[in-house]
C-alpha cells in the first residue's frame, strides 16, 4: 500500500532530476519503472523468432538452413526472460545454448555447408542439442563442450 502511495513522488523525482541538457524528459517517461508493464508469452515467442532469424541469416552466407524444434522455442523463450531484465537475456542464452555448440560442431565438421541444421531439446540434461549430420574430423575428442560439470572442484577460501 505504502508503495503505491509514494509512486507518483517517486516518478515525480525520477523525471525532475535528469538534468536539462538531455533530450525531453517524455523519452525518459518510458523507461521508468513504473511503466513498464511484463512481456507476454506472445511477446518473448516473437522475440525468440526474430533473434533465431538473425542466426539463419548468419548461415545464409554457408547456405546452412537451421531447423529448430517447438520444444527448443519453448526452452529458449523460459531461459530468455527475466521479470527484471525482461527479454535482455536471450542474446546470451542463444549464444551460449545454440552459436557456441553450433560453431564447435561446424568447425569439427559435424555439420558441413548446404546442410540442414537440427536443434532439438535435451529433457534430461536441460539443454539444446545439435543433431550432427557426420562423424566429424576429431571425433570429438579435441573440442570439448564442456556440458558436464562433474569435474568443477570448488574451494572454500579462509
Amino acid at each position: 500500500m505504502a508503495t503505491r502511495i509514494l509512486e507518483p513522488y517517486r516518478l515525480h523525482h525520477y523525471l525532475c532530476t535528469y538534468p536539462p541538457s538531455l533530450p525531453g524528459k517524455k523519452a525518459f517517461v518510458a523507461h521508468h519503472p513504473f511503466f513498464q508493464r511484463a512481456l507476454s508469452y506472445q511477446n518473448i515467442r516473437k522475440i525468440v523468432e526474430l533473434r533465431l532469424g538473425e542466426v539463419q541469416k548468419r548461415l545464409d552466407g554457408r547456405k546452412m538452413k537451421l531447423h529448430v524444434s517447438e520444444d527448443a522455442k519453448n526452452y529458449l523463450c523460459s531461459i530468455g526472460y527475466s521479470s527484471t531484465y525482461g527479454a535482455r537475456p536471450l542474446q546470451r542464452a542463444i549464444m551460449t545454448e545454440l552459436l557456441n555448440p553450433l560453431s564447435v560442431y561446424i568447425l569439427d565438421d559435424r555439420v558441413r555447408d548446404g546442410e540442414t541444421i537440427q536443434v532439438e531439446f535435451d529433457a534430461a540434461h536441460n539443454r539444446l542439442t545439435i543433431v550432427a549430420n557426420h562423424e566429424g574430423t576429431s571425433g570429438g575428442n579435441n573440442m570439448d563442450l564442456d556440458y558436464d560439470d562433474e569435474d568443477v572442484v570448488v574451494e572454500e577460501l579462509e
